[in-house]
């Protein structure tokens, strides 16, 4: 079976991210080291924010931000379910604490919530659920068959 890979791109909080600089650049006379402050700290946001990836191999769910400095590795025997989750409009984008784990989202408000043995749980944001749940459970049903 084929690995699962998609990447989502967050283009809603780019532009977000982009406003301020461009505030700063045309409204702003502030002295340069306040505005190199502002273009270095959105710079490195949107950097590591920009898309969501996800793939999935025989053993992992790998999710990657941006460039890859922030990443999680999920072990899929780590898995007790898996389900489609419409996250609430408060919950935002980035990495947020949920009640009983983290979401991990750059854009919308879909994912998939996979619930761990230990009782914790990860959403990854996508918009692409049908498939990555699928997916998810096409690889445990696999794994478990070896």
């Amino acid at each position: 079976m084929h690995n699962y890979k998609h990447s989502q791109l967050g283009t809603s909080l780019v532009v977000l991210l982009t406003i301020p600089m461009v505030i700063v650049f045309f409204f702003s006379s502030e002295e340069p080291t306040v505005k190199i402050t502002i273009y270095c700290t959105m710079s490195f946001l949107i950097l590591n924010f920009f898309r969501l990836k996800t793939v999935i191999n025989n053993e992992y769910i790998t999710i990657t931000f941006g460039l890859g400095l922030i990443r999680k590795k999920i072990k899929l025997e780590s898995i007790s379910s898996v389900e489609i989750l419409k996250t609430s409009i408060f919950c935002g984008w980035g990495i947020r604490i949920m009640n009983d784990g983290t979401l991990y989202n750059v854009s919308g408000r879909d994912a998939v919530k996979i619930k761990f043995k230990d009782g914790t749980a990860v959403a990854i944001g996508t918009n692409d659920v049908k498939n990555l749940m699928n997916s998810i459970n096409e690889k445990r049903k696999n794994n478990k068959k070896h």
